[in-house]
């Protein structure tokens, strides 16, 4: 193409093969697939940069160490807030993707566009009609949980915390996909067919 090289990624895959593979897997091939009515969309409320302590996603703890210790509360320069507030960040996007994968493997049709404010993500929500929304922000990090909202609106407060200390995740979706199939948020694929796309994949 010419220019500079430039560091970057790329996936790409025929439509044909992907026809294919959904044929191969007893999936509709039509453009119109009933799975929006199932879909779930993951958002993520990012601390904003700098913010301060008294911001309404901070750990009330933390905020009033502050409070009771000037001394932190001076060490705590704009820069090493800057700094707490994008590792925190980091943490809510580990957890909202280690969440989505584990949806996408129980059979979910699960939506994850993370770029923008909340306002953003419910626009692109809304075009993709998905009925079922999990939101995960520094409170819901701390706190090992997510916030459902279903297609009543409805707003219930899940465990997502690993079982066991010793687990391959840092979550576990167990209870998580209970409630999704009590809201008739419906798995599109089987692990079994899962396997078979990594199979056919490889």
């Amino acid at each position: 193409m010419g220019g500079d090289p430039a560091a970057g990624f790329g996936w790409a895959a025929g439509v044909d093969r992907i026809a294919l593979l959904r044929e191969r897997l007893g999936l509709s091939v039509s453009a119109k697939s009933p799975a929006a009515s199932h879909s779930i969309f993951v958002f993520v409320k990012y601390l904003k940069p700098g913010a301060s302590d008294k911001d309404e996603h901070r750990d009330n703890g933390q905020a009033a160490a502050a409070e009771s210790s000037p001394s932190a509360a001076a060490a705590n320069t704009p820069r090493d807030q800057a700094a707490t507030d994008a590792g925190m960040n980091d943490r809510i996007q580990s957890m909202a993707l280690q969440l989505v994968s584990a949806l996408r493997r129980a059979g979910f049709v699960v939506d994850h566009e993370p770029l923008g404010s909340i306002t953003a993500q419910m626009s692109r929500q809304r075009a993709r009609s998905a009925t079922t929304s999990l939101f995960v922000g520094p409170n819901e990090v701390n706190t090992g949980t997510v916030v459902l909202r279903n297609s009543s609106r409805q707003t219930l407060t899940v465990s997502v915390q690993a079982s066991s200390a010793g687990s391959a995740s840092e979550y576990s979706v167990k209870e998580l996909r209970a409630i999704l199939l009590q809201n008739g948020c419906k798995p599109q694929v089987g692990p079994a067919s899962i396997d078979a796309v990594d199979h056919i994949l490889a």
